[in-house]
């Protein structure tokens, strides 16, 4: 039960973002810096995301 829970909100939470874009910094006077922005902007962007780490094993036998 708790796994759907996680995966219903972790499914629903990148098209709420997108639904909610953050305000536009080319526009001056515009953002206040208390709307949450940067929230919207994390789970928009790919900074989440986790690299492939290729490992090479040195040592000799």
């Amino acid at each position: 039960m708790s796994a759907v829970v996680i995966l219903l909100v972790v499914g629903w939470l990148v098209p709420l973002a997108y639904a909610s874009p953050p305000d536009q910094t080319w526009i001056p006077g515009i953002t206040d810096n208390a709307d949450h922005d940067d929230a919207v902007i994390l789970v928009t962007s790919a900074v989440g995301t986790v690299a492939t780490v290729i490992t090479v094993d040195v040592t000799s036998d």
